[in-house]
């Protein structure tokens, strides 16, 4: 495959293997930064991506599962 994924500030809660790569007779690569991994593991190989072709403002780490809970996912209430 050779994918490059940029793989930043995210929460890894209960995973066993948070970053992997698999399923391909060529590796894809992640560039991880900033990331809370818990328990769990990167096992992809490091990749060589250094910028994105957009621009975006990152959540730190530390800000996300407060950011997130509540308003991603499922969200029904009422039931």
């Amino acid at each position: 495959m050779g994918a490059q994924v940029l793989v930043e500030n995210n929460v890894f809660d209960n995973v066993v293997q948070a970053l992997v790569s698999v399923d391909s007779k060529e590796d894809g690569y992640a560039v991880a930064r900033g990331n809370d991994w818990g328990t769990s593991t990167n096992e992809a190989p490091e990749g060589t991506l250094t910028e994105m072709p957009y621009t975006y403002t990152a959540v730190e780490a530390s800000a996300v599962k407060a950011a997130v809970v509540g308003v991603a996912g499922n969200t029904l209430s009422g039931l």
